[in-house]
């Protein structure tokens, strides 16, 4: 039971990124379940792009919580900064998009000072909101808390990374990577690390599971599971490569890549290059991920970069779906080898195979993982209920301090 909020706070969410529809969107649902959560306590108002694939340009979820979605180039249908392949990818594929990038933020500050009258904080998603938000809290004394997610921080230079960082009240991440970066720089603003929040796993039936292996045109399975951006950076090509390794061993065994990224048209012509159209499904992008995490028998986070912690490895260890895990990112100071995941060298196609073939052969191993996994989960603060918690009492200390 989580306690009650004697002094609810009216909360402006600055993000670059959001589900551009309500239901039915993958993209950015760990802000929106951010949002969704803080709403029951406190009044919370979002501000996010807009974009081609968007709702209305205001609208309020469930009576929970208001979205306002920020026009920043006209005409509309020319927004190309925001969501696709993330703005880092749009920047470097669009020279439209790098033209955007100073007319993005300026639409974030004109929202923060509007819609920043009658709050207490204002809580913002990567580092380029909160740029947008300093003029905000000048001018009203604001609050801000930064929540940073990795590129962000990791990709501008660093002596301006160090000066927006002195200039927030709270830094939070769920990534321990991130906050000794954070470290590393100096930084005078005091730090916190609270996980992402995921939202409920849901129930499914023999049938319902049927049924979407049926849409998808899978086989009889195991079925191991990829899911993310197509991008370098989680790096899904290795998995293909891994492949045909693991058929030798067991031909039944097939695999399902969900997401879509600049990587897809790379990957799909490495699955017919090595004739491997039979086993491998690239599902594009699909809203239904954690329907999909329910075929999967194993579930692979292999960066090259980092995995800890992606929503998608966090979705996979609370479905109780052992993990295979490239050691990157420091993976192997936080998940101990065959028991919270089965960790190998990234960008290794033979190691990668040699995991799952072990864990596709392997019931009693691939249940111990699970069980582990779970409790890891528990131990180190994965947990709904700990997460909302850490948020209630982050909110309630940077409003009184």
């Amino acid at each position: 039971m989580s306690s009650p909020v004697t002094d609810p706070k009216r909360v402006l969410m600055l993000t670059t990124n959001f589900p551009k529809r309500v239901r039915g969107d993958t993209t950015g649902t760990f802000v929106y379940d951010l949002a969704h959560s803080l709403s029951k306590d406190h009044d919370v108002l979002v501000v996010a792009p807009h974009d081609q694939g968007t709702t209305r340009s205001r609208e309020t979820v469930s009576n929970r919580f208001t979205i306002e979605r920020v026009r920043y180039f006209w005409p509309r249908r020319f927004q190309r900064l925001a969501y696709g392949f993330g703005i880092p990818d749009n920047i470097r594929r669009s020279r439209l998009a790098r033209i955007q990038l100073p007319l993005l933020i300026l639409a974030f500050v004109v929202a923060a000072i509007r819609r920043s009258r009658d709050r207490d904080l204002i809580i913002c998603h990567w580092t380029l909101t909160a740029l947008a938000a300093l003029p905000t809290r000048s001018l009203r004394r604001i609050p801000i808390v930064l929540v940073i997610h990795g590129a962000d921080i990791r990709l501008p230079p660093r002596w301006f990374t160090r000066w927006l960082l002195n200039r927030v009240d709270r830094i939070v991440s769920a990534h321990d990577d991130l906050l000794e970066f954070v470290d590393d720089l100096h930084i005078s603003t005091p730090t916190r690390r609270i996980r992402n929040l995921t939202g409920p796993l849901p129930r499914q039936t023999p049938a319902e599971r049927e049924e979407l292996r049926h849409e998808l045109g899978l086989g009889e399975g195991p079925y191991v599971v990829f899911v993310g951006r197509l991008s370098e950076f989680k790096d899904p090509i290795t998995l293909v490569h891994a492949a045909p390794n693991v058929l030798a061993e067991i031909p039944m065994a097939r695999f399902l890549i969900v997401g879509d990224g600049p990587l897809r048209p790379d990957l799909e012509k490495s699955i017919d290059d090595l004739d491997l159209q039979d086993a491998v499904t690239v599902t594009g992008h699909r809203s239904d991920v954690l329907e999909i995490l329910g075929l999967a028998t194993v579930f692979v986070a292999i960066s090259p970069i980092t995995n800890l912690w992606s929503t998608t490895l966090i979705e996979a260890m609370r479905a109780g779906i052992p993990c295979v895990v490239s050691d990157a990112g420091g993976a192997a100071a936080v998940l101990a080898h065959r028991q919270h995941a089965l960790l190998v060298p990234p960008q290794s196609p033979p190691r990668l195979a040699e995991a799952i073939v072990e864990l596709l052969s392997d019931p009693e191993l691939r249940l111990r993982i699970a069980r582990t996994a779970t409790a890891f989960l528990k131990q180190d603060g994965f947990l709904p209920d700990q997460i909302e918690e850490a948020w209630r009492s982050l909110l309630k200390e940077v409003t009184v301090s």
